[in-house]
C-alpha cells in the first residue's frame, strides 16, 4: 500500500514533537529524569535528520515542563535557527496569578500558539475547577489554543469545559491514549463521541505506537491492524477536517518503532480508512494550520 512519501503531496505537518536536555538546559525536569531510562537529549537537528526521508518539513513543539515560561522562552530560541518549527505549544498553568500577562509576553513571538498542561500531575477532576476554568477563558480571549493530554479516566471531565467555554479550541492529544494493549474500546470510544460532539474539539492522531505491545506485534503491519479501530473511529466522530497526523517524537522511539516507521503507520491508516488528497492535505497538513493559525512562511 502506497504511503504518502510516494505522492506528490509535501509540505506536510508534524502536529507533535517534543525536545529536551535534562543536563544542561537552565530550567530542570519532572519528567523525562535521569533515572527514567531514556535518552537525556533530544535536538531539532536530530528532528530534521530523522524528518529527511518524509514529506513532513513542519512542525509543532509540544510541551514537556508543566508552569515553565523558560521552555517555551528556550524553543523561540532554537526556532531562530531551526526555522521548521513554526509552532510552540507553551507548559503554561491557567491558575497561575500571572497566567494572562506571561501568555500575553510569550504570545509576542508568532510561533507561540496555545498552551497544555500535564494533567497526570494533578487531581483527575483538576480540569473543571472554577480557577482552572477562568484561566482558560482568558486562553479564549486570547485566541490561543489548549492541547489536553488526556487519558481515558479524565476524558468525562472535557464535555464540562466545552459547555463552560464553548469558544476555546481544545485538542485531543494521543486519541486520549485508549488502552490498546489489553483491547479496551467500548468506553472510550463513547467518551470520544461525546467529545467530538463540540465543533471546537480536534484530536491528534499521534502517541499510539506506545500503547501497542510491540514486543508481541513486530511488524508495522502488525501494528497498524492494531490501530484501525481506534483510528476508524476517531475519523468516524471528527471527520478528517477536524483529525491531524502527530509523530510524538522521541516518546514514540520508546515503542523501538522509529520516526520513519511512525509515519508510514500513519500514512496507510489514512490511505485506507479515509482515502482521497484532499484528507491527505487535511490531515496531514492544513488541519494543523487551521487549529494552531501557523504561518508556514515564518522564517
Amino acid at each position: 500500500m502506497a504511503t504518502q512519501s510516494d505522492t506528490p503531496l509535501g509540505g506536510f505537518v508534524d502536529s507533535h514533537f517534543h525536545i529536551w536536555d535534562i543536563k544542561t538546559t537552565r530550567f530542570g525536569y519532572r519528567w523525562p529524569r535521569e533515572d527514567s531510562g531514556v535518552p537525556f537529549k533530544y535536538t531539532p537537528a536530530q528532528l530534521v535528520d530523522v524528518m529527511k526521508p518524509t514529506n513532513v518539513e513542519h512542525a509543532v513543539f509540544v510541551q514537556v515542563n508543566n508552569n515553565c515560561p523558560e521552555e517555551t522562552v528556550w524553543l523561540c530560541e532554537l526556532a531562530e535557527e531551526y526555522k521548521f518549527i513554526k509552532g510552540i505549544v507553551a507548559g503554561l498553568d491557567p491558575t497561575d496569578k500571572d497566567f494572562g500577562a506571561t501568555l500575553d509576553r510569550l504570545s509576542q513571538n508568532p510561533r507561540v500558539v496555545g498552551i497544555r498542561h500535564l494533567l497526570e500531575f494533578e487531581e483527575p477532576d483538576w480540569l473543571i475547577r472554577d480557577d482552572v476554568i477562568e484561566g482558560l477563558k482568558i486562553l479564549e480571549s486570547r485566541g490561543k489554543t489548549f492541547d489536553l493530554q488526556m487519558v481515558p479516566a479524565l476524558m468525562k471531565y472535557v464535555p464540562t469545559v466545552s459547555q463552560r467555554i464553548p469558544g476555546l479550541k481544545m485538542m485531543v492529544d494521543h486519541i486520549a491514549k485508549p488502552n490498546i494493549r489489553e483491547g479496551l474500546f467500548d468506553d472510550w470510544a463513547k467518551d470520544i463521541t461525546k467529545m467530538a460532539e463540540n465543533p471546537n474539539m480536534y484530536c491528534k492522531i499521534s502517541g499510539m505506537v506506545t500503547e501497542v505491545d510491540t514486543k508481541k506485534y513486530t511488524t508495522l503491519q502488525e501494528v497498524e491492524e492494531q490501530l484501525v479501530p481506534y483510528v476508524k473511529h476517531v475519523l468516524d466522530c471528527f471527520g478528517p477536517s477536524r483529525c491531524m497526523y502527530g509523530s510524538d517524537w522521541p516518546v514514540s522511539e520508546m515503542s523501538g518503532i522509529p520516526y520513519k516507521g511512525v509515519y508510514d503507520i500513519a500514512c496507510r491508516l489514512i490511505n485506507r480508512l479515509a482515502p482521497g488528497p484532499e484528507n491527505t492535505a487535511a490531515i496531514f497538513r492544513d488541519n494543523a494550520v487551521k487549529f494552531y493559525g501557523l504561518n508556514l512562511d515564518l522564517m
